[in-house]
C-alpha cells in the first residue's frame, strides 16, 4: 500500500502537468488563428459617388476598413457594413463586366455610381447604372457601398 499512495500524487502531477500543456497549446493555437484571420482581411481604401438623378447633385463618400471601419458622406453611419461588402465583393469590384453579357431591358432608374480606390492590393475603378437588369443586379451585389434605390426590393 505505501507505494500505491506514493504513485497517487506523482499520476497527479503529471496529469496536471499534462492539462497545463494542453491548454498552452490551445491557447498558442486560438491566438495564432485569429491574429492569421485578422491580417487575411485586406485594407479597403474607397471613394464612391452617387448620383440619384438629374434633380439631384451628386454625393461623394469615402471608406477606410483596416483595423476599424470608418466612412464619410452618406455612407458615414454604415461603415462597418460598406467594408464588409467590399471586402466580399473585391474580386466583383475589380473587375469590368462582360460585354457579351445578355441583360434585361428593365429601366431601373435614372441613379449612377462609382466605386474608386483599393482593396488590399487590388485597384477598383468600377461604374454602376440601373439601366438594364445585368446593371441593377450589379448595383444589388454592391448594395452598402452603393445606397438602396427607391423602389428596390429589400434584400
Amino acid at each position: 500500500m505505501p507505494a500505491a499512495a506514493a504513485v497517487r500524487p506523482a499520476l497527479l502531477l503529471l496529469a496536471t502537468a499534462i492539462a497545463v500543456a494542453v491548454a498552452t497549446v490551445v491557447a498558442v493555437a486560438t491566438l495564432t488563428t485569429t491574429a492569421a484571420g485578422a491580417a487575411a482581411k485586406p485594407v479597403v481604401r474607397l471613394t464612391v459617388t452617387y448620383d440619384a438623378g438629374p434633380q439631384a447633385a451628386a454625393r461623394t463618400a469615402t471608406v477606410r476598413c483596416g483595423r476599424k471601419a470608418t466612412a464619410t458622406g452618406f455612407l458615414r453611419t454604415t461603415a462597418t457594413r460598406a467594408c464588409r461588402v467590399a471586402r466580399a465583393q473585391a474580386k466583383f469590384l475589380g473587375t469590368k463586366p462582360a460585354r457579351d453579357r445578355a441583360c434585361t431591358l428593365i429601366y431601373g432608374g435614372p441613379q449612377t455610381g462609382r466605386v474608386r480606390g483599393t482593396i488590399g492590393s487590388r485597384k477598383v475603378d468600377r461604374a454602376f447604372s440601373r439601366a438594364d437588369g445585368c446593371q441593377i443586379a450589379d448595383w444589388t451585389t454592391v448594395e452598402g457601398l452603393l445606397p438602396r434605390t427607391p423602389g428596390a426590393a429589400a434584400p
